[in-house]
């Protein structure tokens, strides 16, 4: 009996740190996806050359990621000023939806693959309404 109590315990330790390991082996974050976004058009009228001015410029704002086929959300990550973010996430496919606002900006979500041991890399062009 109290070689029963003592081992109880332990065991009870040791299938916790089994299960921990278990779900971290082999799943390391070692890829992910990085990527920009920015809000574009910025000009009424596009010209041809482009005018430098009228260049999308990049959008301060959060992005919600949720594994392809669910509407859980694993994460939401901010941007930088330059609107650069990264995060990093085992091999899957992933849907990015960036925050726009109440109605402008508009922000289409994109899907996007990563594979084992690279970061995938995605552009996001928020709509900003000018026509």
């Amino acid at each position: 009996m109290r070689y029963a109590i003592i081992a109880l315990p332990v065991i009870v330790v040791l299938a916790v740190l089994f299960v921990a390991l278990q779900g971290t082996s082999g799943e390391k974050a070692m890829s992910g996806i990085e990527g920009r976004i920015v809000l574009a058009p910025i000009c009424p009228v596009e010209q041809i050359p482009p005018d430098p001015a009228c260049a999308p410029v990049p959008y301060e704002t959060t992005v919600t990621v949720s594994k392809s086929g669910t509407e859980r959300i694993l994460a939401t990550v901010a941007t930088d000023k330059q609107g650069y973010f990264s995060i990093n996430l085992v091999p899957g496919m992933y849907v990015l939806t960036p925050k726009g606002g109440s109605v402008l900006p508009s922000c289409n979500e994109v899907v996007v693959e990563v594979f084992p041991d690279l970061f995938a890399y995605t552009d996001i062009s928020c709509d900003t309404g000018i026509r």
